[in-house]
């Protein structure tokens, strides 16, 4: 089973196919922040479902795309927490920004 850092550091292994996926970044940045806020505070999310096709040794990505997207925009810091969903201190926080989260949360993703 892969871990997410997994996916994210080996990106070129895992394509998504549009034929039933949306296209990367249908979700809005507050879509994206409420999802890693929802990561942060430890509540559950629904799992990732790949498929591996053993011929291009490759994963395809059959449902959570947008998820794994939305990830990856808060690690390049595209993303930051709102404080509609984290808070007033939290607000602004990035994943290693300006405004960094801190070492328990980096420690939670």
């Amino acid at each position: 089973m892969a871990k997410i850092q997994e996916v994210l550091n080996n990106q070129h292994k895992y394509r998504v196919d549009l034929t039933y996926q949306r296209p990367t970044g249908a979700w809005s940045k507050e879509d994206n922040a409420c999802l890693i806020d929802t990561i942060l505070r430890g509540e559950p999310i629904p799992l990732f479902f790949l498929n591996y096709n053993s011929t291009e040794k490759l994963y395809y990505i059959v449902d959570g795309q947008q998820r794994l997207h939305a990830i990856r925009q808060f690690f390049e810091n595209k993303v930051k927490l709102n404080k509609k969903f984290s808070g007033q201190e939290k607000h602004g926080q990035s994943f290693n920004g300006d405004s960094p989260i801190s070492d328990e949360d980096r420690e939670k993703l």
